[in-house]
């Protein structure tokens, strides 16, 4: 489906909607954190998958999944050796779910 919905659209057309999406999902996680109510939490595990669906799209029309795949161990990776190091210095959090 992600592939047709590409193929539909088009890639210049979803870059575009990656951009919008994201801002979407920026300000669901905005009005979460001002006051995290059961219907914004829905709202940022939308605006998610919104998000994860249109950025498929972008890595496949763009031909970068793998190079993305790789980045991302890579990243994953430096952050687990920092947090080991003692590289980053973390306040209480608020975790409220």
């Amino acid at each position: 489906m992600i592939e047709d919905i590409l193929n539909y659209f088009g890639i210049g057309n979803q870059r575009i909607k990656a951009i919008e999406e994201l801002g979407e999902l920026q300000q669901a996680i905005a009005k979460y954190i001002q006051g995290p109510y059961k219907e914004n939490r829905s709202n940022v595990a939308q605006e998610i998958a919104d998000v994860k669906i249109v950025l498929e799209q972008v890595e496949i029309g763009m031909g970068i999944k793998n190079e993305v795949e790789e980045f991302t161990k890579e990243k994953l990776k430096r952050t687990m050796e920092r947090i080991e190091r003692g590289y980053y210095k973390v306040e209480v959090q608020d975790d409220t779910v």
